[in-house]
């Protein structure tokens, strides 16, 4: 796997729009004359790798899968979340990508269950007698034969997909126990502010009480002075 953020000199905190500032710096092609072929051709291959972390690492949800799967989940959570807002967006990602794999699996299911159909049609051709000349027995088992290969393919995708619908059923469960997490820690600090605001208004209103009381006892100070003179 290619270490994009290498490949443009960025760190994993990057923004989409710095990261499209350094692709501009960056995408020049110093083609030369002077060059070997050998040379200008890896010219073009850093070119073509600039442009590829570009547009990889500008897609929000294929940086995401990126991140996860370079440096792992709890190292993606601890780097990139430092409010709710993050969190949440995480969230929202993660089930829209959960969204995206249901749809292809349904897909997946529906082609698989279209393929048996066929596969048993074409079987009972077969063995009713229905097909018999034996180019086209020829032609019909190879049809069937593919469609087995077709559907132990697919077979193999959707163990795959639902391997990954059940990643992200787990990443989206521990996201959201974060969440909670920080909920309730946003919550402690806010009664704690809460205390401190209470705290200060007793101490402001303590201080009015005494700086009231110091003012009537100078001004009776005051008073006696001038009544004594």
């Amino acid at each position: 796997m290619k270490d994009y953020y290498s490949i443009l000199d960025i760190s994993r905190k990057t923004t989409t729009n710095e990261i499209l500032a350094e692709y501009i710096k960056k995408s020049h092609y110093n083609y030369n004359i002077g060059y070997t072929d050998y040379d200008n051709m890896r010219e073009l291959v850093r070119i073509n790798d600039i442009l590829e972390a570009k547009n990889f690492l500008t897609d929000r949800i294929n940086r995401l899968k990126y991140d996860i799967k370079r440096y792992g989940f709890f190292e993606y959570v601890d780097t990139n979340f430092s409010n709710q807002s993050q969190i949440n967006e995480f969230i929202d990602i993660l089930k829209i990508e959960l969204i995206s794999l249901n749809e292809e699996k349904e897909k997946k299911d529906k082609l698989i269950s279209n393929l048996e159909k066929r596969k048993e049609s074409l079987l009972s051709e077969l063995i009713n007698g229905k097909i018999d000349a034996s180019a086209k027995l020829e032609i019909e088992i190879g049809k069937v034969s593919d469609l087995f290969l077709a559907n132990n393919n697919l077979e193999k995708e959707l163990t795959n997909i639902s391997d990954q619908l059940k990643k992200l059923a787990d990443q989206l469960d521990i996201c959201e126990k974060e969440n909670e997490k920080l909920t309730k820690n946003l919550q402690i600090i806010d009664d704690q502010n809460k205390r401190l605001l209470k705290v200060a208004k007793n101490h402001k209103e303590k201080i009015f009480k005494i700086v009231i009381t110091l003012s009537f006892f100078f001004m009776f100070i005051i008073l006696l002075v001038y009544i004594n003179r």
